[in-house]
């Protein structure tokens, strides 16, 4: 769809021209009137107008001077000279300024129509031209597109660009420092020990990014070197939120049979100074959680982030292992194998075979300590089971199965520390809801004093400073990794009062939450 501009000095004309046609039907969707060349100017500085038609005989400007500018200003406008005057030398100086038709009034609608609808046709074909070029472009990752992406690889994370890379953006990449931009994360699922195969994939899903965001002229998708695909979204281009550009990508990688990538949105940025501010706001929530398993997994942050996920399924079955027979840490180290399937995107065949993987070292392990006999048909029976489920049953049964082999374990020695981190992990889920000592001993079956003595010896703190703590750690790694107001990051650390929270937070910190912000950022 087109915006088209009808400049003429008489009202009637151009209300006449504006509703004789049914525009939208022929592709026009914005229709706009001017009366003067110089209010003409102001409507093209403004709007974005791919056809005008305009008289030549005009009061104040002519139709001639107001092409003129227009042809310095807009080279690529598609313009119609309407004029009552059959004269050979407005032909001849119209012809020269490149105008595409000279019509004499008074106009026959149909003529008209036919007019507008070549310009149209000519339009479509261009940018079904221009698409195709851009497509090429991307896909093929052509010298000049691939220094694009390496200097918009610098801002998402945060690096400063040179004077030399700043004039490319705006000059040859149009793109304005002051434009409202917001990223998107496509995290494809793993497939361990296959970076062929992962790139392979990454680069499916690129492709149809490409088609979606470059093509549509709606930003530029590219992919890092971890294998991230990234779209950088020009806010005022979406016709549609976000989310229905998200739905359309997942929709036509369905229909290839492609995985869906797990999707992490950004913050809106003002401007591509701020571009790793929004980078950040989307991972950073996958990143904390992905920081509180490794720890939980006790491994090293290098082998963590560094390694494959069989590396750190490796890890997990170790744990298990270690935990065999005492049934409720057994629990526990699987809640964690759920969490590490989650974060990091695992398909579903991946998922069964290590659930399953998982379920039978549980098995041969727990009779193997206790002396029992192992029971025939067991592990058969769940490979039957997964066969057919998706990835969220794949979870639920074989957590069942585990559930099952220790329910009449009894684990009275571990049942006051079992207490304990069931209630820190509630608190580290729940920071942004109202905590209390009462509510989290009524959880575990406890009163508050007894709940209380066991949570000091456990952690060395009592539970409303270590409530406290763990508010403010949040809200610090908030303020320095998002633009998120203080106000809504005391509502996201479970402050309903942000005075309350600013001073909580200067007793921990020694400084306001907006001068911590500002100190930390410059420094």
């Amino acid at each position: 769809m087109y915006n088209l501009l009808v400049v003429d000095d008489e009202m009637m004309i151009r209300e006449g021209i504006k509703k004789a046609i049914d525009w939208e039907k022929i592709g026009i969707k914005i229709i706009l009137t001017a009366a003067s060349g110089q209010e003409a100017l102001h409507l093209l500085q403004q709007n974005e107008i791919n056809i005008m038609i305009t008289d030549i005989n005009m009061s104040e400007m002519s139709g001639l001077q107001l092409i003129a500018q227009c042809r310095s200003q807009w080279p690529d406008l598609r313009i119609i000279v309407l004029s009552g005057y059959d004269d050979f030398e407005y032909a001849r100086e119209s012809l020269r300024l490149k105008v595409l038709d000279f019509l004499l009034k008074p106009i026959d609608e149909t003529t008209l129509q036919e007019t507008v609808k070549k310009q149209v046709a000519y339009l479509d074909e261009l940018k079904d031209k221009t698409k195709k070029e851009i497509y090429l472009h991307r896909t093929l990752g052509t010298a000049a597109q691939l220094n694009l992406e390496q200097i918009l690889i610098k801002l998402l994370h945060g690096n400063t660009i040179t004077s030399e890379e700043q004039q490319m953006l705006t000059a040859h990449y149009y793109f304005n420092f002051k434009e409202s931009l917001q990223v998107v994360v496509l995290l494809s699922p793993a497939i361990d020990r296959n970076i062929s195969q992962e790139y392979l994939q990454g680069n499916k899903v690129l492709n149809i990014c490409i088609e979606q965001v470059d093509v549509k002229e709606l930003g530029l998708a590219l992919m890092e070197t971890d294998r991230k695909i990234i779209l950088i979204l020009q806010i005022e281009r979406l016709e549609k939120p976000i989310e229905a550009l998200i739905e359309k990508i997942k929709s036509m990688l369905k229909q290839q049979a492609i995985p869906i990538p797990q999707v992490c949105i950004g913050s809106k940025s003002e401007g591509l100074a701020d571009l790793h501010i929004s980078y950040n706001d989307a991972l950073l929530p996958l990143d904390s959680k992905k920081e509180e398993l490794r720890k939980a997994l006790q491994m090293k942050r290098s082998a963590f982030s560094q390694g494959q996920y069989a590396d750190i399924f490796i890890n997990i079955k170790q744990m298990l292992i270690d935990a065999t027979p005492n049934g409720d840490k057994v629990m526990h180290v699987f809640e964690l194998f759920a969490q590490s399937l989650s974060l990091f995107n695992i398909s579903e065949n991946n998922t069964k075979r290590y659930c399953f993987e998982l379920i039978s070292d549980a098995f041969f392990s727990y009779f193997n300590s206790t002396s029992c006999a192992l029971p025939k048909g067991k592990l058969s029976k769940l490979m039957e089971l997964l066969r057919t489920t998706g990835k969220n049953d794949t979870i639920a049964i074989s957590k069942g199965y585990l559930t099952c082999l220790y329910a009449k374990e009894e684990q009275l020695s571990a049942q006051w520390d079992e207490a304990i981190r069931k209630a820190i992990d509630y608190i580290q889920i729940n920071l942004n809801k109202d905590l209390s000592v009462s509510q989290l001993a009524e959880m575990q079956h406890y009163t508050p004093n007894y709940f209380s003595r066991l949570f000091k010896k456990e952690t060395g703190q009592g539970c409303n400073e270590y409530i406290v703590s763990k508010r403010i750690e949040k809200a610090k790694e908030l303020l320095l990794n998002t633009n998120f107001p203080t106000g809504k990051i005391a509502e996201l650390v479970g402050y309903r009062d942000i005075n309350y929270f600013s001073i909580a937070f200067k007793k921990y910190c020694g400084a306001a939450p907006t001068s911590y912000r500002k100190r930390a950022r410059k420094g």
